[in-house]
């Protein structure tokens, strides 16, 4: 190349795409400075990630699901503060870090090394959080993790799709078996992707000795396909808990109901709802959080 050559990059963007990406940068670094305030921290998401669009966009995942249950919680008149929480399949550490400004000590278990990884960045700053690289389980040993590089939280050791899914080997222990203090335990949150009646297997002594709140996820997958409650359900009444489900004012599964309801809003405005409401029996369907109360916990006023 002669000196007076000059190398030149050339790529031509659609006006209408150059316009959009434009307006949407524009709103992610509005939304990068409300989002450190709210989460009153740095904390690091993969880009490509379904739970690190929603930090990106909202500060915190899935923060009115956790704001609205831990204000139903409050009808219990319990004393967090001073008690222990088990963040079970801690992925990322999105819960785990709420969970640190409300309970003394959080005990975080996550097999998937990718997500461990953030894990430890986003909770070095919480003192009252200690880290396990491991699964729990009904068993001691090693199982196949079928890693979801497009949605991270959404690895399974049940469930996979081998088109999109690579398998990893993880390490799976008995809550039963942990050589931890659990003397202050009185909440757990399980969101293992289909691996929830496995946990309980394994924590059965525990959650009979502790009796703690328990939150778990279910997905309409867990449910029979006959019908009737998930195994994980069922375990958990069988040790005498009650549910509540956690959901939006305006549920429905039909494509067009939530079309219309988005054009609405977009026009109208909303104000956003969540409704926590005792149930006797548990649909077929998809649940972001459910709460297990033992029946000895639960105020007449709330069945």
């Amino acid at each position: 190349m002669k000196q007076s050559e000059v190398f030149v990059y050339q790529k031509r963007l659609p006006l209408r795409e150059r316009i959009l990406d434009e307006i949407c940068l524009a709103r992610l670094q509005d939304l990068n400075g409300s989002g450190h305030r709210v989460r009153g921290q740095r904390f690091a998401v993969y880009a490509n990630d379904w739970i690190g669009h929603n930090v990106n966009l909202y500060g915190v995942y899935e923060k009115e699901l956790l704001d609205s249950t831990f204000g139903f919680l409050q009808m219990l008149n319990l004393d967090f503060s001073s008690h222990m929480v088990l963040d079970i399949g801690a992925n990322i550490g999105n819960h785990c870090v709420y969970f640190s400004k409300l309970f003394k000590r959080v005990l975080a278990f996550e097999p998937n090394r990718s997500a461990y990884d953030l894990l430890r960045f986003n909770t070095q700053s919480c003192s009252n959080v200690e880290l396990y690289n491991f699964g729990l389980g009904d068993f001691d040993g090693l199982a196949s993790l079928f890693e979801d590089l497009e949605n991270v939280g959404g690895s399974s050791i049940k469930y996979f799709d081998p088109s999109r899914q690579t398998p990893v080997p993880v390490q799976i222990k008995k809550l039963d078996f942990l050589d931890c203090d659990l003397s202050a335990l009185i909440l757990v949150k399980i969101d293992v992707e289909g691996f929830e009646s496995s946990v309980i297997k394994g924590g059965l002594e525990t959650f009979c000795r502790h009796r703690p709140i328990i939150l778990i996820e279910q997905n309409r997958r867990d449910f029979p396909s006959k019908g009737g409650e998930s195994e994980a359900i069922t375990l958990l009444r069988d040790l005498g808990y009650c549910f509540f489900v956690n959901q939006p004012e305006f549920r429905s599964e039909n494509w067009l109901s939530r079309r219309i309801r988005n054009l609405k809003e977009m026009f109208k405005g909303s104000v956003y709802r969540r409704e926590i409401t005792f149930a006797a029996k548990i649909p077929v369907s998809n649940y972001e959080m459910l709460i297990a109360v033992p029946d000895i916990m639960v105020p007449s006023f709330a069945l």
